[in-house]
């Protein structure tokens, strides 16, 4: 699939509509990846007001780095406690 770019500013989407990356290219015709769509944008200060997609992260993956973070700050405390020579 074809594209044709007059601005050289401009985005992808993927299939679920999600903007995907941010694209400077030359002015002219470009191949785009099946299911993609490009969105062109007047400049380089409207493509810089685009949001790329981020998908959410991990809900487990979440409280697993909280649990580690907490871990980790009761473990130094505790051996600030015990006057460990490495943790004063």
């Amino acid at each position: 699939m074809e594209i044709e770019v007059t601005t050289g500013f401009g985005y992808f989407k993927d299939a679920q509509g999600n903007i995907t990356d941010k694209a400077v290219l030359r002015p002219g015709t470009h191949q785009i990846r099946e299911g993609y769509t490009f969105h062109e944008v007047a400049d380089e200060a409207a493509l810089s007001a685009v949001q790329v997609y981020q998908k959410p992260e991990d809900p487990e993956r979440v409280k697993e780095k909280k649990i580690q973070t907490e871990m980790r700050r009761l473990a130094i405390e505790s051996l600030k406690a015990k006057n460990d020579p490495d943790f004063k």
